[in-house]
């Protein structure tokens, strides 16, 4: 039983820093970041009509981290495509393997809608609809908790400040949990 809470914690742990924001991914080799001090003040309302329009289109969500939970290293490959719609809605599909001592090996595939906007100076999503199924998982009760988990992400907004725009590359900092999400543009 103590195995069984253990692998859910971690796991939980692992679901929260990716898929509460919208399976942001995790600062890693490629962060912009070298400290504090590094971070963007919030967009202008000239910033903010750019990055909407810029936003529009197909972007490569596709990142490798390693964390630690309580000692314990967990693994996340995350391999995604972002779509960003002019009618401010986006969908998210991709795969995700999430690896630990604790839970062994888990991937699932992830289909998520979702609405977005721009105000205030920061980027706004919020999860509309969330599908996840389960490609592989070595521990059946931490898969079921993982769709547990996913399922009450519906209806949650996160909070993005954007760091870099360009045409082919968008970096920003969810603002709840510290995560870097960078993406390539595709389309």
């Amino acid at each position: 039983m103590r195995k069984i809470f253990y692998s859910l914690e971690n796991l939980f742990f692992a679901w929260v820093l990716l898929f509460c924001p919208l399976l942001t991914s995790c600062s890693s080799e490629n962060s912009l970041f070298q400290d504090d001090e590094d971070e963007a003040p919030p967009l202008s309302e000239a910033e903010q009509a750019r990055l909407d329009k810029l936003l529009i289109g197909k972007w490569k969500d596709s990142n490798r981290a390693m964390i630690f939970h309580k000692g314990v290293p967990v693994r996340i490959h995350n391999e995604g495509t972002r779509r960003y719609f002019a009618d401010h809605t986006a969908s998210v599909v991709g795969l995700i393997t999430i690896s630990s001592v604790a839970t062994g090996s888990m991937t699932f595939r992830y289909d998520i809608a979702s609405k977005w906007g721009i105000w205030g100076g920061h980027y706004h999503e919020t999860v509309s609809s969330f599908d996840c199924k389960t490609i592989r998982a070595d521990d059946a009760d931490a898969a079921r908790t993982f769709h547990q988990f996913s399922r009450a992400s519906i209806g949650q907004t996160s909070t993005f400040l954007p760091i870099t725009v360009t045409e082919q590359y968008l970096a920003m900092r969810n603002l709840e949990n510290d995560v870097l999400m960078s993406l390539d543009r595709i389309q």
